[in-house]
């Protein structure tokens, strides 16, 4: 992973990720921002979710992330682009991060717990499965304390830090969730029921 953007330094628009594909820096834009401008076709799926991988790359120090997913979320953004009712779609190419409590077909839902199963989910959580389908791309998970019931997210899977200060937590149960939407690695974050 790279760590090439520094705490509170803004990329440069032109970027270049760690696959060597051009990043499109949509770090300052809203959610709003960006569905509009997937739906004008003025800015890609592709670019849109490449950039949040990217910042989500730069900042691998937060601890915030559980699993990325950049092949699948890059490959559904494609399969995304190709379609031609992206003016219709309510999230049409916005990157989105699911909390580790709720599961994502093909990916274990760990619950921030080593004793829970490591096989992959089977399915998608109703939740996961109405952004998908109105157009956002999922492109990952972040971190949670174990079973979700601590007030600190560290757990066997690592520490996630507060953007602000990386000696302190940002809380839980949602801590990764909070370090990531502070530091502009995603836009909104579905939370699961486990609190």
């Amino acid at each position: 992973m790279s760590e090439d953007v520094a705490d509170g330094a803004k990329a440069d628009p032109q970027d270049v990720g760690d696959d060597g594909a051009e990043v499109k820096n949509t770090a300052l834009r809203t959610a709003t921002e960006i569905v509009a401008a997937v739906q004008a076709g003025t800015l890609s799926p592709v670019d849109a979710v490449r950039d949040a991988l990217h910042r989500a790359e730069a900042r691998a120090d937060l601890g915030a992330f559980q699993q990325l997913f950049a092949d699948e979320a890059l490959a559904e953004a494609a399969v995304l682009a190709a379609r031609d009712d992206l003016a219709s779609l309510p999230l049409a190419g916005l990157p989105i991060l699911i909390k580790d409590n709720m599961p994502v077909s093909g990916h274990p839902m760990r619950d921030g717990s080593q004793a829970t199963s490591a096989e992959p989910s089977q399915h998608d959580h109703e939740v996961v499965r109405r952004l998908r389908e109105a157009g956002a791309i999922i492109i990952g998970t972040t971190r949670v304390p174990e079973l979700c019931i601590w007030a600190s997210t560290d757990s066997e899977f690592g520490l996630t830090r507060n953007p602000w200060n990386l000696e302190r937590t940002p809380g839980g149960s949602s801590g990764g969730s909070a370090a990531v939407g502070r530091r502009g690695g995603c836009r909104r974050r579905a939370r699961g029921a486990c609190q």
